[in-house]
């Protein structure tokens, strides 16, 4: 005999009993439901399902066989407990009404990425057209992706350094198809292995070239271009480098918006083509010169009746060390406590050549000026045609503020001398700027946004 019968018997017999005189009832269904020991289908294993087992063990009822093996036994029983009380989990209908339509794969370009918060330095990659994602640390040679018309590039999570290998740009987008694409985020520098903080504008021109005749003679660095139509820089972060971005090669509107531009050693935007562009919104925190619209000597290679336009603009010109032939020319510079004869100065806030400038509409935008430089400061006044809403500080000898540009440009500027004041609505300015960024360069914020201080080394 089996020894676990003498238990099944009295297990059974107690079962019987016990159910019996509390009156349960019960019924044998012939029904299988989901949830093992619900014999009834009631959604529940209940002590209804207990009593229906229990008077067919030794039987052999389909619905009482848990297990399925031919026989109601013992160990049916002792699956239903294990499974007493529990509720069968009900999936949530889908309606069939409504069909459901086939899915069709979608090409990884044209994803575009969620992009939250507050900070607008990215709102272009939510724009239709293919997507590259750049990360990772670049420092070999010029980085050359391939292009697109509408294409975006989001480089939030790249950085790249410019070695002394090259020449030009760092990165360089150029291909047959390439209108309208936006490039986001990124850090870009030069390796102060060649590029340090304290070299000359000469040093910072010249250098060497390691690949070839085809990449120029010169570094004459930037931290990129483009070839193609309608080009938008949105969320960059460029240090020292010696012309920030260059949309010389950037025809029909291009536009830099919330980036950062930080120890710029010579343009912060060269755009000697003079092809029409918009600066929106972007903070130059160092520049040698501000923008350059000047062609190259002798050339006719530049664009006819371009229009360039400023708006939420901070522009603040650094004296840097060794200017622009600070050795044969007479323009006035200055000297450091510190630093020796070492001389430090600043060039052109406007950079034109006389006769061909664009035209102009510059608003809601700050300058601040260390010294009389004895540069220009600002476009012809026949060359304007929007000025407003402007403020240009001035922290050289109130004497040689250029009181003039109040009375060229009625309306257009109002001229702080005063250099406690001056500094404050800086400070105040470029702090709420990196509030409104915080995005941009997130990692590399200054401890006290908008204090600053010269030489940087």
């Amino acid at each position: 005999m089996n020894k676990l019968q003498p238990i099944k018997q009295s297990g059974v017999f107690f079962l019987m009993t016990g159910f019996l005189l509390f009156g349960i009832a019960y019924h044998v269904v012939s029904a299988t439901c989901t949830l093992k020991g619900d014999i009834d289908c009631s959604g529940k294993v209940t002590q209804t399902d207990l009593a229906t087992l229990a008077l067919s063990i030794g039987g052999s009822s389909t619905a009482s066989d848990i297990n399925k093996n031919g026989a109601v036994e013992i160990d049916d029983l002792l699956t239903l407990l294990s499974n007493f009380g529990k509720t069968e989990q009900t999936p949530v209908p889908t309606s069939t009404s409504v069909p459901t339509p086939a899915l069709t794969a979608q090409p990884t370009a044209t994803v575009t990425p969620s992009v939250s918060g507050s900070d607008p330095s990215f709102v272009c990659l939510e724009n239709a057209g293919p997507l590259q994602v750049i990360t990772g640390f670049y420092n070999s040679g010029k980085f050359e992706p391939a292009t697109a018309n509408n294409k975006k590039f989001d480089a939030r999570k790249a950085s790249f350094e410019i070695p002394s290998s090259i020449s030009h740009q760092m990165v360089s987008l150029r291909g047959s198809n390439m209108d309208s694409m936006c490039w986001a985020g990124g850090y870009i520098t030069s390796s102060t292995s060649w590029h340090d903080l304290n070299i000359s504008w000469n040093e910072s021109k010249h250098g060497y070239d390691n690949e070839g005749s085809n990449r120029g003679t010169m570094e004459n660095t930037t931290s990129a271009t483009s070839y193609g139509n309608k080009m938008t820089w949105t969320g960059l972060h460029v240090f020292n480098v010696h012309d920030g971005l260059r949309t010389s090669n950037s025809k029909d509107n291009w536009k830099i918006q919330h980036s950062w531009f930080d120890y710029i050693r010579d343009d912060c935007i060269e755009n000697d083509h003079i092809y029409s562009g918009e600066v929106y919104d972007t903070l130059f925190d160092g520049c040698y010169s501000g923008l350059s619209v000047r062609p190259s000597a002798g050339s006719n290679d530049y664009a006819k009746g371009s229009v360039i336009k400023f708006d939420k603009v901070l522009l603040r010109m650094e004296p840097m060390p060794y200017p622009y032939k600070w050795d044969s020319k007479s323009d006035p510079t200055l000297k450091v406590s510190g630093y020796g004869e070492t001389p430090f100065g600043f060039g052109n806030v406007f950079k034109m050549e006389n006769g061909i400038e664009p035209d102009f509409e510059i608003t809601n935008s700050v300058f601040l000026l260390e010294y009389d430089a004895k540069k220009e400061l600002f476009p012809p006044q026949d060359k304007v045609r929007v000025c407003k809403n402007n403020t240009l500080i001035w922290l050289g000898n109130p004497a040689d503020a250029p009181t003039y540009l109040t009375s060229e440009f009625p309306g257009c500027f109002t001229i702080i001398t005063d250099k406690t004041q001056g500094k404050a609505l800086w400070k105040n300015k470029v702090a709420d700027w990196h509030k409104r960024h915080p995005d941009v360069g997130a990692h590399r914020k200054p401890s006290v946004p908008g204090e600053y201080k010269w030489p940087r080394y």
